[in-house]
């Protein structure tokens, strides 16, 4: 029952709700991940961030799993929301399911699938938030930049610094 509820909280974004559930969640701990599992397939979108965050809280080990299929799926509208809700996790083996998301032909996926690269910090990310820099889209450039300056290296400085330095809209 408080799968059912944490997603209806989520789709309505009523706070207390979603922490009294994933709180109740957390207690159940690993034991509560198969009905999240099952309950990312069965809910309404605008429900599963909530339930994909509280797999994160509980560290699920179905999180790739479940993490890749959903970006496979381009009918999904909230591949990016649900991207940046798993990186939460820094579980390292979702870079390049989250970078082929940036490579998406959707425009919010590509801004949010940079937001949860950020949330990753994986430094071997940078290339593709570089990649990204270069989209023809404000708002893919700028959300590359936000998360290129997340980033301590060089490469992700020099990367930032050349699209300062040439794109005005930044």
């Amino acid at each position: 029952p408080h799968v059912t509820a944490l997603a209806e909280c989520g789709a309505k974004r009523d706070s207390a709700c979603i922490r009294e559930h994933r709180e109740a969640l957390e207690n159940i701990g690993t034991k509560a991940c198969p009905a999240l599992v099952k309950g990312l397939t069965s809910v309404e979108e605008a429900g599963q961030t909530a339930l994909a965050e509280a797999m994160v809280a509980i560290k699920c080990t179905e999180i790739k799993a479940v993490a890749e299929a959903a970006f496979k799926n381009t009918d999904v509208d909230n591949r990016g929301p649900l991207a940046v809700a798993f990186a939460q996790s820094k579980k390292a083996d979702l870079l390049p399911a989250i970078q082929e998301l940036v490579k998406s032909g959707r425009p919010y996926d590509r801004e949010r699938g940079c937001e949860a690269l950020a949330i990753l910090g994986n430094d071997k990310a940078i290339p593709t938030l570089v990649d990204a820099a270069g989209h023809g889209l404000y708002s893919v450039r700028q959300q590359a930049a936000r998360a290129l300056g997340s980033f301590q290296g060089e490469a992700a400085r020099n990367a930032l610094a050349k699209l300062l330095t040439s794109d005005s809209n930044i």
